[in-house]
């Protein structure tokens, strides 16, 4: 089995601070240490009372943690949110004169939010996930822009066909209308991997943020960009700009780089190719996922890609474990992949076969998944019966493949996996 310096965990594991149970999965007979939901049970209950900070330090006190100053101001910056918020919260007379009248709303100074930005491997999700379980109050939402998106595309498109009484007034101003419901339901946002790349999410963006922060919703955001950069190069990027202007104004960007990759300093080694396939690999890649999951873990989750199911063995919302035959052993095209790869930065494949003529179809697949995967930088952990350039023996598709053994080796290289995940 190759070694490597493993550049995946990182102090972004929120799964160190969580409480977690053994469980026995009849369909993959290995016991599976899952992580408990982040939002309620982050921390044991001795930790109910302690701050932030005090959190922080506690995990710095695992063998596998390492200081970063850059993470220490970033937790004092949102320890100091999380208490501005809760106290506002308290504030029971401003909250019913808010609801009597929505013009005192507005007459009070919104609290503003943190944008933390920086480099893979920073922490920033785990800091999030930590401010999000930490703040004591309920109105809160935490959630990949990914899956923010795609909620507002479905509460746009219900609203263009709903019927309902008095929804002629919300299809004028839809966007208006779903930042008034989000803001009913939530003072605070979290929103994960903040990233712009299309002008549809731009202008959609634009016009939602705005009327959010006039709401006076509360952002929290991580990105891998400065908010000056968002949308760079983007069509039209100059309608998107006042977007940018009220990041800024709404939240204090704070740039996480403390020159620590934490994905690639915390464990000495670890395998990302386990070949032969033994009794314990799949207890193996168990243990892996959780060590790499920031969110909370489920078991046997049934994908929806393309209006198609895919079932998995365990998936977060950054990674995902699929059995072979699931992925490649059932009718998929090139998009299916395309779609998967934007939603994941690390993707599990267990008990890859040897293929041969009869199983090219399998083969073909596959050979689609190592394309995407490896276009976008996606991480890949595999379990297989042969080392890569043995995995086929068939005719017709000898060529391509020996295409897809390269990139299998090269994938497990320290140069592809220090690679930022690219989704579009």
């Amino acid at each position: 089995m190759t070694r490597i310096q493993n550049i995946f965990t990182c102090s972004a594991r929120g799964n160190i601070l969580s409480n977690s149970s053994n469980r026995n999965n009849e369909n993959t007979g290995f016991n599976i240490e899952l992580t408990t939901n982040f939002q309620s049970l982050a921390f044991e209950n001795s930790n109910a009372n302690m701050s932030l900070t005090e959190k922080y330090n506690k995990a710095l006190q695992q063998p596998d943690m390492k200081a970063d100053i850059a993470q220490q101001q970033a937790v004092t910056k949102l320890e100091a949110l999380s208490l501005a918020l809760t106290e506002n919260n308290k504030n029971l007379f401003t909250q019913v004169l808010k609801k009597l009248s929505p013009l005192t709303q507005h007459q009070n100074n919104p609290i503003q939010g943190l944008y933390l930005w920086g480099g893979v491997g920073r922490g920033k999700t785990w800091l999030m996930n930590l401010f999000y379980d930490e703040l004591a109050i309920k109105e809160k939402y935490r959630v990949h822009f990914h899956h923010f998106m795609l909620e507002i595309h479905e509460k746009l498109s219900a609203l263009n066909t709903g019927n309902n009484k008095g929804q002629n007034n919300d299809k004028k101003n839809p966007l208006q209308h779903i930042a008034k419901q989000l803001a009913k339901k939530y003072k605070v946002l979290c929103i994960d991997e903040f990233i712009v790349t299309n002008i549809t999410d731009a202008m959609i963006l634009s016009e939602l943020m705005h009327a959010l922060f006039k709401q006076q919703v509360c952002l929290v955001a991580t990105s891998n960009r400065i908010p000056d950069d968002l949308y760079l190069n983007g069509l039209q990027r100059e309608r998107f700009l006042p977007a940018i202007k009220l990041i800024k104004t709404h939240t204090e960007a704070f740039h996480l780089d403390g020159g620590v990759d934490h994905r690639t300093s915390l464990l000495e080694q670890n395998e990302v190719y386990y070949s032969p396939i033994t009794d314990n690999t799949n207890q193996q890649l168990a243990t892996r996922v959780q060590e790499l999951a920031v969110t909370p873990v489920i078991e046997n989750k049934i994908l929806n890609i393309l209006n198609r199911d895919i079932q998995t063995i365990l998936c977060s919302e950054e990674i995902v474990w699929f059995d072979f035959e699931a992925i490649c052993n059932a009718p998929r095209a090139a998009q299916d992949y395309i779609e998967l790869v934007q939603q994941f930065n690390t993707v599990f494949v267990s008990n890859i076969p040897v293929l041969d003529e009869y199983s090219d179809d399998k083969a073909r697949r596959f050979i689609y998944l190592i394309d995407e995967l490896y276009d976008r930088s996606v991480k890949l952990i595999a379990s297989a019966a042969a080392e890569p350039e043995k995995l086929y023996r068939g005719n017709m598709l000898e060529f391509a493949f020996h295409r897809t053994s390269s990139r299998l080796i090269e994938m497990r290289s320290h140069h592809y996996l220090t690679q930022q995940h690219k989704p579009f």
